[in-house]
């Protein structure tokens, strides 16, 4: 079938500064950084972006992302959404110079990868409203304390003692802080891949992916109460178990899909560790 595609042998950023298209999907061996202003140029109704690099992503090698992300992301246990969350920035501020903004369709972390998928709306108001949903995190390293503040430079952004502990917090970003999937588009993808039965096994562990990030609550953090009981001593519940009662006590909660000892709750860290202390009951 012919479908009208070219083959070419140039470089792509350059390329991309001279056309455009509909859909633009950067795939590279590594960080995309050095493309996403191209490809945001580029793009006119949608952007996909892969990135392998999730060491200086997700606070490794904090050199690293302050060179090619403009960011700082911190080492903590949820990293992997520290990852993502600085690639969605990234992205956000190379369609802001364009004057683009995202509308968030699909991103996840799975692997060795990190993937983003959004739409793209034209206008620089609406560039200036996506980057209301900036911001930072601090976090405290000592009990697990985390709070958000929206905006460059918010308040506190450089640090303070932690309200639970007294210890020193961390800062983390700038980072997007807003949400980061569609659930229509997530149950679209769902049935799409339920009905390819030519790849059978990847399309079941894809519909699992792709089910957990729907279900997701949007919250910028999430907690491994695995390794909170750990710290407090006691036997980690079985994950349904926490969750009922994390909600039981008026609380949101929710199973992800970065992994299966990790939860999204609007609890703060001292209701999440009362929770786990009642569940040994």
């Amino acid at each position: 079938m012919d479908v009208g595609a070219r083959v070419l042998k140039q470089d792509a950023s350059s390329f991309m500064y001279l056309e455009q298209f509909d859909v633009v999907d950067v795939d590279p061996f590594g960080s995309p950084a050095r493309f996403l202003d191209s490809a945001a140029h580029s793009a006119k109704h949608a952007l996909f972006v892969t990135a392998t690099d999730r060491a200086p992503l997700s606070g490794v090698h904090t050199g690293a992302a302050l060179r090619k992300y403009a960011s700082s992301p911190l080492r903590t246990e949820y990293h992997a959404e520290v990852g993502l969350r600085t690639l969605i920035y990234a992205i956000s501020c190379a369609l802001a110079r364009h004057k683009k903004a995202l509308v968030p369709l699909c991103a996840y972390s799975t692997l060795h990868y990190y993937r983003v998928m959004v739409g793209i709306v034209k206008g620089k108001k609406n560039a200036e409203a996506m980057m209301q949903k900036v911001g930072h995190i601090l976090h405290c390293q000592k009990c697990g304390y985390r709070e958000t503040n929206v905006g460059f430079c918010s308040v506190g952004n450089t640090g303070g003692e932690c309200p639970w502990c007294g210890s020193k917090l961390s800062f983390c970003g700038p980072l997007w802080l807003g949400e980061y999937r569609s659930v229509e588009f997530c149950n679209a993808l769902i049935e799409q891949f339920s009905r390819d039965m030519e790849y059978a096994g990847s399309a079941n562990e894809a519909v699992r992916l792709i089910s957990l990030l729907a279900e997701e609550l949007n919250t910028p953090t999430y907690y491994d109460y695995h390794l909170i009981t750990k710290r407090l001593g006691i036997s980690p519940p079985k994950l349904d178990i926490f969750l009922s009662r994390l909600r039981k006590d008026g609380y949101l909660a929710s199973r992800t899909h970065y992994g299966g000892t990790f939860v999204k709750t609007d609890a703060p860290i001292d209701v999440v560790e009362g929770c786990l202390k009642m569940t040994q009951d």
